[in-house]
């Protein structure tokens, strides 16, 4: 699994700060190790085969996730709150059905 290989190696990740310049500018900065948050999940799920985007995950921002018509809200709020209503199992129930009308490929 692609997200293996990033825990694996966790150490060696870091943010991205240069990358949010880049998105600003509409110029992807990638950097080795380095991503900050929509570009890091842009990032596993292209190199999943799943692709959401017509541009670089470099250029990918929160804004891009919520206005993509193939993926559903499941929750909005405090992420604490989150963990205490929802389990891994319930997550991963809710997110199985958009993945595969992604195109996603096991």
């Amino acid at each position: 699994m692609e997200l293996n290989r990033f825990l694996t190696d966790a150490k060696k990740y870091g943010y991205n700060f240069l990358g949010l310049l880049g998105v600003m500018l509409g110029i992807p900065i990638q950097r080795t190790y380095k991503y900050f948050c929509s570009q890091f999940v842009a990032t596993l799920l292209a190199n999943s085969g799943i692709d959401f985007f017509d541009k670089h995950p470099a250029l990918v921002s929160p804004m891009d996730f919520r206005m993509c018509s193939k993926l559903k809200l499941i929750y909005e709020g405090k992420l604490r709150a989150y963990g205490l209503l929802a389990s891994y199992k319930d997550v991963i129930s809710e997110a199985e059905p958009v993945l595969n009308r992604a195109g996603r490929q096991d």
